[in-house]
């Protein structure tokens, strides 16, 4: 299931897609649940604010928003992996490159030269790595490559989001490398009404998040960190740091008091503890 920012998409149990929320042709008016594209089979879904792209199980990428129906977008590679924000998508292709579609005017779409007319066209992003994912914030990109390196490009501000870039100029059109310490595993992304935009990495070095400033560390345990690289899902992840990590988990819950609010670090705290319980609920 993916919540965007005035319409929501998901997956059932045999690849149908259904979508509900705003009307995006008709805003006054709400879209109940209901299947989209009804014999076609997808494997992904991803919603911005006015724009929906769903994968289907051919790696083909299919887009849904205000002015339009469904329609399928002509990219040169097969498709992996997608992530749609305000109003773009970034794909990441099965060669490891970066493609992007829809509104660049901030430089999200990855490359120089943009203009209007490159809206409803496929463009290669001009980054020069092999990627593993794709996390699109409202106006920015961010692409996670396979030495784990993270690069960014878009928006560059308190009102949709700092990238973690060593400078701040309002905006980024090229790709440049976002200076969070650490091998990256994890990379995502999540935007409210108002477009600003969060980030959040795993790496080497432990849990950070960045939104308005630079990247803070909020869980400074690279032990912790390095427990969630190498394992098939999230389940054998909480089972492992449940055998062999509970105290330092619990020492963690006590650490995320650094560097933010007292309410955020309590909350965490708290979640923390419940999912120590709830791991350890799990095993029997």
């Amino acid at each position: 299931m993916s919540l965007g920012g005035h319409i929501c998409g998901a997956l059932d149990t045999h690849s149908n897609l259904y979508w509900w929320g705003q009307d995006l042709e008709q805003p006054k008016n709400v879209r109940l649940p209901e299947i989209v594209a009804p014999g076609h089979k997808f494997k992904t879904v991803s919603c911005g604010t006015d724009v929906m792209a769903a994968l289907d199980n051919t790696g083909h990428v299919y887009i849904w928003g205000k002015d339009w129906q469904m329609r399928l977008l002509q990219v040169e590679h097969p498709i992996k992996c997608l992530s749609a924000g305000y109003n773009h998508i970034a794909m990441l292709a099965e060669n490891g490159h970066v493609y992007t579609w829809g509104d660049g005017v901030e430089g999200q779409r990855g490359y120089e030269g943009y203009t209007k007319a490159d809206n409803d066209l496929v463009k290669r992003m001009d980054l020069d790595q092999e990627c593993t994912s794709v996390v699109c914030g409202t106006y920015n990109t961010m692409c996670l490559t396979v030495s784990g390196e993270l690069w960014a490009c878009g928006g560059n501000n308190m009102w949709c989001g700092c990238l973690g870039v060593p400078h701040d100029r309002m905006s980024v059109h090229i790709p440049e490398k976002v200076e969070v310490p650490g091998r990256v595993f994890i990379i995502t992304a999540t935007f409210h009404y108002f477009q600003q935009t969060i980030f959040a990495a795993l790496t080497s070095e432990g849990l950070y998040w960045w939104c308005e400033r630079p990247y803070t560390r909020i869980a400074p345990d690279p032990t912790i960190a390095e427990l969630f690289s190498g394992f098939e899902s999230p389940h054998d992840q909480m089972i492992h740091v449940s055998k062999s990590s509970k105290s330092r988990l619990s020492r963690l819950s006590d650490r995320c008091l650094i560097d933010i609010p007292h309410s955020l670090a309590e909350s965490v705290t708290n979640r923390l503890q419940r999912l120590i319980q709830d791991v350890s609920h799990s095993e029997h």
